[in-house]
């Protein structure tokens, strides 16, 4: 069990770092200045994962690896879908702003925008915040060290093949996928061996892996729904 809660840990963290590479990559290309995106991005995930942190010694880690097969699941549906709603949603506010004469780059555009797309990467670092605390609660007091050592090298990882392999291979709905597929197996795992229970438990992490499955099959379309979001007009 201790070495599947290793890798547990080293998959999850390449997803959670993956993930949010992604998001900012997708603010650069919606807002501009890729070098400030990359930079928030990352200083509010790191924030988020404390906060994460924070709340699950708050909320207690009993029943640890069910609590841990909801966040999965959970982070495999936000994550998967995360640039693709972002882009929609700027798409969403252009039409909208523009069909009501409304300015658009606005403060209330501004803040409509940014305030959806900062709220994305917070949401799946406050979730990802709960991982490794639930992990070295399985894990047990002697193996913490290990598991946190896991957790950095999955973080190394995700952020090495995400430029070098992921991005330029699948582009950033299908890296989004991929990453969120993997999210979903470790959830089915965890169903699986870690907290078996009837066939209600395995509903949520079936969905999520058959969505992201579905992305990463028609990424071809999606990006081109993305690109077609993307190029909308930013005037009426």
């Amino acid at each position: 069990m201790r070495r599947s809660l290793y890798g547990l840990s080293c998959v999850v963290s390449i997803c959670s770092i993956v993930y949010e590479l992604v998001l900012a990559q997708a603010m650069g290309a919606l807002l501009g200045n890729t070098f400030l995106r990359y930079n928030v991005t990352i200083g509010l995930y790191l924030a988020a994962l404390g906060a994460g942190s924070l709340l699950c010694a708050r909320v207690g880690t009993t029943e640890s690896a069910r609590r841990l097969l909801k966040i999965e699941w959970a982070l495999a549906l936000l994550g998967a879908a995360g640039p693709l709603l972002m882009f929609l949603w700027d798409a969403a506010l252009v039409r909208s702003f523009g069909a009501l004469g409304a300015p658009l780059r606005g403060w209330l555009h501004q803040a409509l925008l940014y305030g959806f797309d900062h709220a994305l990467v917070i949401a799946i670092g406050v979730l990802s915040g709960f991982e490794l605390p639930l992990l070295m609660h399985l894990a047990g007091p002697d193996e913490e060290g290990r598991i946190l050592a896991t957790d950095y090298a999955g973080t190394l990882a995700g952020a090495a093949l995400f430029p070098l392999v992921l991005l330029p291979g699948l582009g950033l709905v299908g890296t989004a996928a991929a990453a969120g597929l993997l999210n979903a197996a470790c959830a089915l795992y965890i169903a699986r061996f870690l907290a078996p229970g009837g066939p209600a438990r395995w509903a949520a992490p079936a969905f999520a892996a058959a969505a992201a499955a579905a992305m990463l099959a028609f990424t071809g379309p999606l990006e081109r729904l993305a690109s077609a979001a993307l190029t909308l007009p930013l005037s009426p």
